[in-house]
């Protein structure tokens, strides 16, 4: 397990080196979920105030996911599931590390080789504004 984050529903998401997030219920000591689409490992979680998760590593990718029971089509949290991410934000590096500042940007942090080390802000949209469809959105950020 590389990070940790508690959902807003109060689920626990674990970041894998088999390049899955997995959620937990807590209470009931029973994963209740998989999100799988990172090619490589998951090190970093972050876990937003409306219900949604940033994950990223060493694919180079920042993916946000819809974790919210409702958006799932379930009635409890122990039954939630996700089936893919909402947003995929591709970066030049792996990220190492990621947090939602008091203001509601995502910084993530960025390394790959002694040469280089980054801090990005990075402004998502809210959940309203991600129109449903089968597909992520990709967004390159540079």
């Amino acid at each position: 397990v590389w990070g940790l984050a508690v959902l807003a529903d109060g689920r626990l998401a674990c970041a894998t080196s088999d390049n899955t997030v997995q959620l937990w219920d807590v209470g009931a000591r029973a994963c209740v979920g998989v999100l799988s689409g990172h090619t490589a490992i998951v090190r970093s979680l972050a876990a937003l105030p409306d219900g949604r998760l940033a994950t990223g590593g060493d694919d180079a990718t920042i993916r946000v996911w819809d974790t919210r029971p409702a958006a799932a089509g379930a009635s409890s949290r122990a039954a939630a599931t996700v089936s893919g991410p909402v947003v995929v934000l591709s970066m030049e590096r792996g990220v190492s590390g990621l947090v939602v500042l008091p203001d509601g940007r995502l910084a993530s942090s960025q390394w790959r080789s002694r040469d280089y080390d980054a801090v990005l802000l990075l402004a998502l949209p809210p959940p309203a504004a991600i129109p449903a469809t089968d597909s992520p959105a990709t967004v390159p950020v540079r």
